[in-house]
């Protein structure tokens, strides 16, 4: 457990590093903007299905405060076109958003990366082309994680709070399927992990092998090893795809895997 702790306190201090060295203005009013707009945009998802209900169907059933929404919506439905192209702009800008700051960050740390290049002067051209290449975008991206994380931990304690009040019961079945799933999911998280560590390391060996083509071009063409060098790039650039491929795989499963086995209790029911 002290472990845990370290290591959880070691990942804010990493991201507060990482914050600072970003020198990127307003990130938390962004996120906080990110957030508000997503949520709206799936409130303005259900206000929009429930109004096609109630075209359809002349019923539905939802919580007093929507129903009044919608009722209004039913009286007045000129107005249901301006909802739908509030959404996607909600959606557009959701994203937008999120974009902006990713793209901000990577744009800052490479300036960053770049100062510590002519400070220090020991690094290679491969290790060069790795850090301002890859390591920022990575590290960019991890605001658009954090951000969809702070996202699903405020949706889920909605919900929470919504099944706590209207039927408590069935947060009795959500915890035993939790219980569960915990152990796979997190067997799988691991997984992907690893692979997505392995082909970091392959692509910085991929940056190093075409360093040293490139400074020993001549000697390779001289000594006839021409091919020998493309086969080494080949099993790499294999390794890299190998990696990828398998930590996108085992991604894709750890997200959808909570989905697919509630449907199975189904057939017992």
């Amino acid at each position: 457990m002290k472990n845990r702790l370290e290591q959880f306190k070691k990942v804010i201090e990493d991201i507060l590093y990482v914050s600072k060295l970003a020198r990127t203005l307003n990130k938390k009013l962004i996120i906080l903007f990110v957030i508000v707009t997503s949520n709206l945009t799936v409130l303005l998802d259900i206000i929009i299905i429930l109004s096609f209900t109630l075209f359809l169907t002349g019923k539905f059933d939802t919580f007093q405060t929507i129903e009044t929404w919608i009722n209004f919506i039913g009286d007045n439905i000129i107005i249901l076109p301006f909802i739908i192209i509030l959404r996607y702009s909600s959606k557009i800008l959701q994203t937008y958003l999120m974009k902006t700051l990713e793209v901000t960050v990577e744009k800052n740390l490479r300036v960053f990366v770049m100062t510590q290049i002519f400070k220090q002067k020991d690094f290679s051209i491969s290790d060069a082309y790795f850090y301002i290449n890859k390591i920022t975008s990575h590290v960019s991206f991890f605001y658009s994680a954090l951000t969809n994380f702070f996202n699903f931990v405020l949706q889920a304690f909605v919900y929470f709070a919504y099944l706590l009040f209207s039927n408590p019961s069935i947060i009795v079945a959500f915890s035993v399927g939790v219980i569960i799933l915990i152990i796979p999911i997190k067997k799988l998280i691991v997984s992907s992990k690893n692979y997505m560590h392995k082909t970091f390391l392959f692509e910085k060996k991929s940056d190093e092998e075409i360093q040293k083509v490139i400074d020993n071009i001549y000697l390779i063409k001289i000594l006839q090893k021409d091919k020998d060098e493309l086969d080494k790039f080949s099993d790499t650039s294999e390794q890299v795809a190998d990696g990828q491929l398998k930590n996108h795989l085992y991604s894709i499963l750890s997200a959808d895997f909570p989905a697919l086995s509630q449907f199975f209790p189904f057939q017992y029911l």
